[in-house]
């Protein structure tokens, strides 16, 4: 579960489906379900960040041994940008800056 740098989006992996859903976050702390399959990902996302620049959301999947990098639209909804692969399955997490 990652939040955007502003808390008003959120973000969370589905490993069963292989997808990222966003949600809105209001001004009182409730979470509301924007798109259930915000983005499509590789085979099994474990992690998600979201950027410091709150431009750009990069998901790891952990069986397919890559990570997703995506452009964050009005609204919280996501563009893929393109995938980089060639990493260990055994890769856990992700880190910003």
């Amino acid at each position: 579960f990652a939040t955007a740098k502003y808390g008003r989006f959120a973000y969370t992996t589905n490993t069963a489906s292989n997808s990222v859903s966003s949600y809105y976050i209001s001004s009182w702390g409730a979470l509301y379900l924007v798109q259930s399959t915000a983005a499509t990902t590789d085979n099994g996302p474990v992690d998600i960040v979201v950027e410091a620049n709150n431009y750009f959301v990069y998901e790891l999947n952990g069986k397919a041994g890559s990570i997703g990098g995506y452009h964050i639209r009005i609204l919280g909804g996501l563009i893929l940008m393109g995938n980089a692969s060639g990493l260990p399955t055994s890769a856990t997490g992700l880190a910003t800056y």
